[in-house]
């Protein structure tokens, strides 16, 4: 392991899942971290500073605030929420090359290499399309100058169980129930904000290992029924697992978005599998080791 540069890393959307993940490993690796956030006050910002980082104030869309947060950093993680304008990447992106930042760490999404294949260059999509965007992110970061960059491709994360439950899980906290509209036994490529955190973190304390490297992010590469059975085991009460059909979904009370992406993860799905990550020195965090590791903040009723 190379000897830790004293200079920060900026990380982006650290009170969140998957910048929340970086800052804590980057901190346990004894790396400097600089947190950019929006309210310094926040409960999520005080653990960090707390835990050891330093506090950034500021947005995607404050030049001001960023160039201030970008001040002696050696490397910024970034990821950008949903629905978020391109322009504000951008000027994100230009305060980090303006700063005179050596390596960026971005995450996008799994599968966008396939996507861009079958959709063409798109980077001057329409903003807001999601898989453009993603595309666009892409093709910013790797024209922009960094003397080291690495792009982190996570798949369907598996804390939107604890984060994001009511709407993709709607019937787990009340009947203890998985509702689909897919085969119960169709494999998907499930990642954990834990396993972002550590592939970044290890990029971020090795730039050169790192240095170019375009990582499909999964830490299993499992169906449904298997889920929940790692779920049942470890919880201890009945979790099943209801297959239909998107329509008979949707009266059920799956989200209309929800229940289509189920169609699209059984026609296409993610590329990322667990072996990607054996050739970085990462093992994979099982089903039953991600379960057990948070249990306590996952509804299951019935």
């Amino acid at each position: 392991m190379p000897q830790v540069d004293p200079r920060p890393i900026l990380v982006t959307g650290a009170t969140g899942g998957q910048g929340g993940s970086v800052a804590r490993h980057a901190l346990q690796k004894g790396l400097p971290v600089r947190a950019l956030v929006r309210d310094p006050a926040s409960e999520a910002a005080l653990a960090l500073v707390k835990a050891g980082a330093e506090i950034a104030q500021g947005a995607f869309d404050d030049e001001t605030a960023l160039a201030a947060a970008m001040k002696g950093v050696r490397g910024v993680f970034s990821m950008q929420q949903d629905g978020a304008p391109l322009a504000e990447f951008r000027k994100l992106l230009d305060a980090a090359v303006a700063a005179g930042v050596e390596q960026y760490v971005h995450s996008t999404v799994s599968g966008v290499r396939e996507q861009e294949a079958v959709s063409g260059n798109a980077v001057d999509a329409i903003k807001g399309e999601y898989w453009p965007t993603k595309i666009a992110q892409e093709h910013m970061v790797r024209e922009a100058v960094f003397r080291h960059r690495t792009i982190l491709r996570p798949s369907l994360v598996l804390d939107n169980l604890v984060l994001r439950a009511p709407f993709m899980y709607p019937r787990l906290a009340t009947e203890g129930d998985l509702l689909i509209a897919m085969p119960p036994d169709q494999p998907v490529s499930f990642i954990s904000y834990d396993t972002i955190g550590r592939v970044a973190a290890e990029a971020l304390a090795d730039p050169d290992r790192f240095d170019g490297a375009e990582i499909e992010l999964a830490d299993a590469y499992a169906s449904y029924a298997q889920l929940g059975a790692a779920l049942e085991s470890v919880s201890g009460k009945a979790v099943t697992v209801t297959s239909v059909d998107v329509d008979e979904a949707i009266k059920l009370g799956l989200l209309p978005r929800v229940a289509h992406s189920h169609l699209w993860l059984t026609d296409v799905g993610y590329p990322a599998r667990p072996e990607m990550l054996k050739a970085f020195g990462i093992e994979p965090l099982t089903l039953d080791g991600w379960a057990r590791r948070n249990i306590e903040a996952i509804l299951v009723g019935g």
